[in-house]
């Protein structure tokens, strides 16, 4: 009982001494359990010590020496305990310090638990917190070796020198990986470039070659030859090689203009020369493209060629003078000038001849090609005048009004046509040749003339001719009904019936000229039951189709019968002029009985 009450003593003195709000209901208990605990040995202690006899004095030193030596022991562990406790928040502040530089190195926010938490759980959050970033530094620093190892590589590979390798030591943010990998991506896009055009630029440069039959002369070349496997990625290498490949491409063009110039002076000797067809076959295919082998037999050709040429210097000639009369015929150059020209030859020597037709022709062509536009109007004009003249020769014709093949038919047509074309041509070629001259300072010289003060007379004299008719056409009292009408109209006078749009039978004729008259007809039902209209479609059908059937459509009848009335019309007005002409001068009986 002694014991007992002297351990309440111990334990109301811990009590006293550790917070007395929280624990103390945690005291209470484990003073409860330790007395209970120690029941049955100071229970033990006692019945020993009675068996012994101890008493009086003797017996209070031993339960004080066994007091002393709990209570040495209780204090031994509270010390041990006190100490873990210390341990305990040294590694709260260590695990505290080493979160906030973890935090401030990684460039993560520093949140470390509350102090209102328990030691132990303080340490186990920062314990976990840290091990976390700690995780996190250590894939970081991993990363940043990869990036530093790949952008080494690159800046190796492609010979550069990164102003912006230089880092802060140490940052290991996120924001530097992020620069890192954006600049490894970028001098991966500028490998993959440089990669793309140096075995772009090499392919093309090794074809040339080929193509060409040449090889490289210097270390560079050799090594571009090897291939872009062995080729540097630097920025003065790819210079080079651009460089390289330029010279490579003048070599090229200068080769294409010298195959280009052979070829046309082989082709002109084998014309002018006459060299059979299949042969001239022959050669072309054999030759390689622009390789030396191929510049090489061109050389040798032309030398034969030109061998050849001398020998037959007099036929070259010959044939070079058809190729300019050709040329001077598309040029429109006049007599004068082609007559001075000859002239200017005879006096010369053959070889002297050739080159002077050779560079007479070679600026005709310049000169046309320069001047096409003019010269596609004059051909114009030129085929139009021709045809004029065609229908002029046939004008007199003994059986041109019979209307066989539909002459008269087409000559109308064509007048109309030429009437509408000629007057724009001309006006859009007096505006070519004026803005030549402007330009050119020069008179433009056609066949000899000087076009533009004759298309200005043409001009003049079909404006006259227009106004005379019309003041003619103003004077002349009407001949068919429907101007007599607008006349009579004009003029207040009574109007006369129209004539009806059906062929009437026609009255009989007052004189010779007007019994073969037909009259005018827009019907061409009835204008195809006519005899004279039936057989000039037969003629026409003849003409066009090269058949005697008689094909029949409204337009082939209007067309056919208006063609027949206006030659019938042509003769009564000749027969008019005529009889007009014979009532001005008066003659004998015999001489009117002739006519």
């Amino acid at each position: 009982g002694t014991l007992g009450r002297v351990l309440r003593g111990i334990c109301r003195s811990g009590r006293q001494a550790a917070p007395k709000f929280k624990f103390a209901t945690m005291a209470a208990r484990f003073t409860d359990d330790a007395a209970a605990a120690l029941q049955p040995d100071l229970a033990s202690l006692d019945a020993i010590w009675a068996s012994i006899g101890l008493e009086g004095d003797y017996l209070v030193e031993r339960r004080t020496e066994v007091l002393t030596h709990v209570r040495t022991l209780l204090r031994t562990m509270v010390g041990q305990e006190e100490e873990q406790r210390r341990m305990l928040e040294e590694n709260i502040r260590t695990d505290r310090r080493s979160l906030q530089d973890l935090c401030m190195e990684l460039d993560v926010p520093y949140n470390p638990p509350g102090n209102q938490l328990s030691l132990l759980r303080q340490s186990e959050e920062l314990e976990t917190a840290v091990a976390k970033l700690q995780e996190e530094r250590e894939r970081r620093l991993e990363s940043l070796v990869d990036l530093e190892s790949k952008l080494e590589a690159l800046r190796s590979e492609l010979v550069l020198r990164d102003a912006r390798a230089s880092m802060a030591v140490g940052d290991i943010s996120l924001q530097r990986i992020e620069k890192l990998s954006k600049r490894v991506h970028e001098y991966e896009r500028e490998k993959t470039d440089r990669q793309q055009t140096v075995n772009d630029t090499i392919s093309a440069i090794k074809k040339t070659w080929t193509d060409l039959g040449a090889t490289p002369t210097d270390d560079f070349a050799r090594r571009v030859m090897q291939g872009p496997d062995s080729f540097v990625l630097s920025s003065a290498n790819i210079l080079e090689l651009q460089k390289l490949k330029a010279d490579v491409d003048r070599q090229r063009a200068a080769r294409n203009s010298e195959v280009s110039d052979l070829r046309n002076r082989v082709s002109q000797l084998w014309s002018k020369l006459r060299i059979d067809q299949a042969e001239q076959d022959r050669f072309l295919r054999s030759l390689a493209g622009i390789h030396t082998a191929a510049v090489t037999r061109l050389r040798e050709e032309l030398r034969r060629l030109e061998q050849l040429r001398a020998a037959n210097m007099k036929l070259i000639i010959e044939s070079t003078k058809q190729e300019l009369v050709a040329c001077q015929n598309i040029c429109f150059v006049g007599e004068s000038e082609r007559r001075v020209f000859d002239a200017q030859l005879r006096g010369m020597a053959q070889a002297d001849q050739l080159a002077s037709l050779e560079e007479e022709i070679e600026r005709l062509q310049s000169v046309r090609v320069r001047d096409d536009a003019i010269y596609r109007l004059l051909e114009r004009r030129q085929e139009l005048l021709d045809k004029i003249r065609e229908f002029e020769s046939t004008a007199g014709a003994a059986d041109r009004l019979t209307n066989r093949g539909g002459v008269l038919l087409r000559e109308e047509r064509f007048r109309k046509a030429v009437a509408r074309e000629m007057p724009k041509l001309e006006k859009d070629l007096l505006a070519e040749i004026t803005e030549w001259e402007e330009r050119q300072q020069q008179p433009f010289i056609a066949n000899g003339i000087r076009l533009r003060e004759t298309l200005q007379r043409t001009a003049e004299e079909r404006g006259n001719r227009s106004s005379e008719h019309a003041s003619v056409m103003s004077q002349r009292e009407p001949q068919t009904p429907s101007l007599k009408r607008k006349a009579s109209q004009h003029i207040g006078a009574p109007t006369e019936a129209k004539t009806p749009r059906t062929i009437t039978k026609a009255k009989p004729p007052a004189t010779p000229a007007t019994q073969s008259r037909l009259p005018v007809a827009t019907d061409y039902k009835t204008a195809a039951k006519t005899p004279v209209v039936r057989k000039a479609l037969r003629d026409a059908n003849g003409a066009v189709y090269g058949a005697s059937d008689l094909i029949m459509t409204k337009e082939s009848i209007v067309d056919a019968h208006h063609s027949i009335a206006d030659g019938v019309g042509s003769l009564d007005a000749s027969f008019s002029d005529f009889m007009a002409e014979v009532s001005a001068k008066p003659r004998s009986s015999n001489m009117l009985g002739k006519h």
